[in-house]
């Protein structure tokens, strides 16, 4: 059932900085593909210049959100739409910040999708009561888009009247691919670590990796690629000098459009050892070019990687794992190969972001036909 002449009120977090969810909201302003259900109009907000900017508080934020709150109220009694689409954030203050949004669209008697990016919801919620009834308060009998099938029973306790499942999908730059030559088991490999330099995202992990693999002779060529962040270019310099890893470890900062997919095309592999991860963007952008990923077992990892068709899921902190999946791929090349092909494949049945924007545009039309 299409729900022709609707308003959809899009409210949505982009880049700076830049992160999976914001690439993903900056996705869904740019697509070219329309919704035939009637009009989004969308309002977007940037809280935050860098990383190490977000969760913390200034008055520039503060006045900016307000000015940004007035507009959606605005819009909430002007527009009246049929629906409000809304990337909120899930925790701490920047939560209490947006759930001033959905109090106003409860007030007014819209219908709410929330997409949720994030993961822990059911522990935070078990730790804070608070925050419990509050955003039960505010989102039960409402609708809610996750990233996995494992995230909805994290978020069931909410109360929401239905949960629906999108992957993230991105969208590829034109005619890039990984192109394989013939490799043979005495060749480096050459892996890449594809993250902000955060703990939480494995930089030290991808660091000892590099040393179990000199310290075995194993032919090799890393290349770390991201923002600084709990490591800087200085310590990641000196640790590269200190173990003599010069010919082997490279650090290249901060890359972006066709600089991060021309790295992406030169490794073999994926290296994404990550602690915290609600879905992994990195991963399917490895995929889209054709490489495997190898990742830990952890968010939405495992159900995007499929073991031994598009990349290995080692457990969280297990070095020994990711040095011998590497070294496994070293050893039997068309195996490499044959996984990087399989990746692309995957992408393309499941990742793209036409596939995405289409899956999310029928949940417009879904929940807007849906009786209150």
């Amino acid at each position: 059932m299409k729900s022709d002449g609707a308003t959809v009120l899009a409210i949505l977090k982009v880049a700076p900085p830049l992160t999976g969810a914001t690439a993903i909201n900056q996705s869904i302003v740019d697509s070219t593909q329309k919704w035939l259900g009637g009009k989004i109009v969308f309002k977007t907000i940037s809280y935050a210049s860098s990383i190490q900017d977000l969760g913390s508080f200034h008055l520039r934020k503060f006045f900016r959100f307000f000015i940004f709150f007035l507009s959606i109220a605005k819009s909430l009694i002007i527009q009246r739409p049929h629906l409000v689409y809304f990337q909120m954030s899930i925790y701490g203050a920047s939560f209490y910040r947006d759930s001033s949004i959905l109090l106003m669209a409860k007030l007014t008697g819209r219908k709410v999708l929330v997409h949720l990016h994030g993961k822990g919801l059911r522990s935070y919620g078990e730790r804070h009561f608070f925050y419990r009834f509050w955003i039960s308060f505010l989102l039960k009998g409402q609708f809610a888009v996750v990233l996995t099938e494992g995230q909805k029973s994290d978020v069931d306790w909410i109360g929401f009247r239905d949960t629906m499942v999108i992957p993230n999908g991105i969208a590829l730059p034109q005619g890039m691919e990984k192109k394989w030559e013939r490799k043979s088991e005495n060749q480096p490999i050459r892996w890449l670590f594809l993250s902000n330099l955060l703990l939480a995202k494995g930089i030290d992990d991808a660091l000892q990796l590099a040393l179990e693999l000199k310290r075995n002779k194993i032919p090799f060529e890393g290349v770390l690629v991201g923002k600084e962040g709990d490591r800087d270019a200085a310590m990641i310099e000196a640790f590269i000098k200190q173990n003599e890893l010069e010919r082997n470890l490279f650090y290249r900062g901060a890359l972006y459009g066709d600089d991060k997919w021309g790295a992406i095309s030169d490794a073999d592999v994926l290296i994404f050892p990550t602690y915290n991860e609600a879905f992994g963007i990195v991963a399917i952008e490895a995929m889209g070019i054709g490489i495997p990923v190898i990742a830990y077992r952890e968010g939405g990892l495992v159900e995007i990687i499929e073991p031994g068709k598009n990349g290995k899921l080692i457990d969280k902190g297990d070095i020994q794992g990711l040095y011998q999946s590497l070294v496994d791929y070293q050893r039997n090349p068309d195996e490499l190969q044959c996984q990087g092909n399989e990746a692309r494949r995957l992408f393309f049945s499941k990742f793209t972001s036409d596939t995405f924007i289409t899956k999310l545009y029928g949940e417009f039309d879904r929940v807007i036909a849906l009786k209150k």
